[in-house]
């Protein structure tokens, strides 16, 4: 049995990276001491780890988040001497300069020559702030991913390792361990189909697409979501919006081209399966990803997919057979809806083959890859 620090600012399952590594700790806690340092864990590990509440401000704007924590973390390794107390010390993406293991679940440098070349392309001040936010997470990346104590560097796809090393330059090759999903959780999406619907006031043979997201929907391609469906036909397709942020912008430019009625906006949930299983289709014509769980959730949940050529997605998609790839220009995302409205068979067909090849991401298996990695790591102390 190991000792190992966790330096993880939200250890919960909204997290994206905190919600995956919670998974590992649940279920290798009875294999390895766990010491949590961070702001917020889920009640679930209550009595299964430490827990040490770091004051880190989940405030907006996020930059002043993630400059408090990254000084936080170095200033509790250097006080407490945390590399001679454990023997495993594990950051959660560019959170921490200072650890021995690290996990990435995003290139900010990637996003950031994105944003250079128009790809990521947000407005007025928030365009600023965007490309402030990118800039200085590339460097906190850097520092973290060649700091002189990493010992494993892990990457949730072949894509994302390979953009850190060509950004970063890291003295290790990285490890790849995928995202994983709940398969059993969100294998059960359906049965929520006809309750959904009917509070959305959705018809039993409309054609339902879902988007899923956090925020940044200017780079998870809301926008041109919106832009692609005005092309089509009035009622053509409904398309349900799930999660939080700012979304006025969107609902202003629905309202603007007539499609107030063809999106429907319900906000930040935790019970997403509910609005897989009432969709027909899961679309996300997003700019940039690390390996998007929502599309592991979507996929788990029996929905083809229809996105971009992303980390993870490039991999998955077998296009035709369980989503189509599209790009990011209106005319390509509209065309690829109305594909797939013109072949309800075959849209249930390619979302079972989804629901086939996400057993892959399994939670287990994501687990197991993390437990060979500190048995390796504990060997060779």
């Amino acid at each position: 049995m190991m000792k190992i620090a966790v330096l993880a600012p939200q250890l919960i399952p909204t997290h994206p990276a905190g919600g995956q590594m919670l998974k590992v700790i649940r279920a290798l806690s009875l294999e390895h001491d766990f010491t949590v340092f961070g702001r917020k864990v889920d009640e679930s590990l209550a009595g299964k780890v430490r827990f040490h509440q770091l004051p880190i401000p989940i405030v907006r704007p996020r930059l002043l988040t993630y400059l408090v924590q990254f000084w936080l973390y170095q200033y509790i390794f250097n006080r407490l001497e945390i590399d001679k107390n454990f023997d495993i010390v594990h950051s959660l993406e560019a959170s921490s300069p200072v650890a021995t293991v690290v996990t990435m679940q995003f290139c900010g440098a990637k996003a950031l020559e994105l944003v250079g070349r128009k790809v990521i392309d947000a407005k007025g001040a928030r365009s600023i702030y965007q490309t402030l936010v990118y800039q200085i997470g590339s460097r906190m990346e850097r520092l973290a991913v060649t700091n002189p104590f990493l010992k494993q560097l892990i990457c949730v796809s072949k894509g994302l390792a390979q953009e850190i090393v060509h950004y970063h330059k890291p003295p290790i090759a990285p490890v790849i361990i995928p995202n994983s999903v709940d398969v059993d959780r969100f294998s059960k999406a359906r049965q929520y189909r006809e309750q959904t619907r009917r509070q959305l006031g959705l018809a039993d043979e409309q054609v339902v697409g879902v988007i899923c997201s956090l925020g940044d929907w200017e780079r998870k391609g809301l926008g041109v979501l919106v832009e692609a469906v005005s092309l089509l036909p009035r009622g053509t397709v409904k398309i349900v919006v799930v999660g939080g942020g700012p979304l006025e912008i969107y609902k202003r430019r629905c309202e603007q081209v007539g499609l107030i009625e063809d999106f429907i906006f319900v906000g930040f949930t935790r019970e997403v399966e509910r609005f897989y299983g009432a969709a027909d289709f899961f679309i996300f014509p997003t700019a940039y990803e690390a390996w998007p769980i929502v599309a592991l959730e979507a996929a788990a949940s029996g929905l083809p997919l229809l996105a971009t050529s992303v980390n993870g997605l490039e991999d998955f998609i077998q296009d035709g057979v369980n989503g189509f790839f599209v790009t990011r220009e209106p005319e390509n995302v509209a065309n690829a809806i109305a594909r797939v409205i013109d072949d309800p068979r075959r849209l249930v067909k390619m979302g079972r083959e989804a629901q086939r090849r996400v057993q892959a991401f399994r939670v287990e298996r994501m687990v197991d890859a993390y437990r060979q990695l500190y048995e390796e790591m504990e060997a060779i102390r």
